[in-house]
């Protein structure tokens, strides 16, 4: 695949999931809980901003929240990721069980 057919499928696909995004905020706002999205692409620079009311301290500043009590939840991609398998100890078929019940 050449560079700028790569390039429009990348601005393809961030258009759908940007506009997936939003519609799930403006579902949540149909809630009654007010929702603040704020996406950023480094690519071209711009933000794209969605706010579930249109009062002019909504959202509030990331020191605010910081400061709410009960405390934010602050959450990074790594809480999204599944968790690698746990390893377990691996069983010898060929080892006898001591165990003489």
């Amino acid at each position: 695949m050449t560079t700028s057919k790569a390039k429009k499928k990348r601005n393809g696909q961030l258009r759908k999931r940007k506009k997936g995004l939003f519609s799930k905020a403006y579902q949540y706002g149909l809630l009654g809980v007010d929702v603040a999205v704020i996406v950023y692409n480094p690519e071209d620079r711009r933000y794209y901003t969605y706010r579930s009311t249109d009062r002019e301290s909504w959202p509030p500043p990331m020191k605010d929240i910081q400061l709410a009590f009960p405390l934010p939840v602050n959450l990074l991609p790594s809480d999204f990721e599944e968790p690698s398998e746990k390893m377990r100890p691996e069983t010898n078929p060929g080892s006898k069980d001591t165990n003489l019940n």
